[in-house]
């Protein structure tokens, strides 16, 4: 994630993305309200990367892992809706449920 002006980019990660935002468990948190460019991929490995602007409506802390790489949990509200994400989504959490029980 990329905030705008000169805050240093965010790196996170995320499990709990929709069409119209994400929550991202990152290394650190601009204020709420902040605009952002998010770059993605779904998924991570080898899917198509994706940007999009959005601007950040909450921070908490991460209580899985409050000292460890990913402190803060930010959601970003996207811009603009990204229909074209249902696609990839629905096939990654398959992907994860097939896994998960193999």
């Amino acid at each position: 994630m990329r905030p705008e002006g000169e805050a240093p980019v965010l790196l996170g990660v995320s499990h709990d993305a929709s069409l119209a935002g994400m929550r991202v468990a990152t290394d650190g948190a601009p204020e709420i309200g902040a605009r952002l460019v998010v770059t993605f991929r779904v998924p991570p490995e080898d899917g198509e990367e994706r940007t999009i602007e959005g601007k950040v409506v909450r921070i908490e802390d991460n209580v899985d892992d409050p000292h460890g790489l990913w402190p803060k949990r930010v959601a970003v509200e996207f811009d603009r809706p990204m229909p074209e994400l249902a696609a990839a989504l629905e096939a990654a959490s398959a992907t994860f449920a097939r896994i998960s029980w193999t």
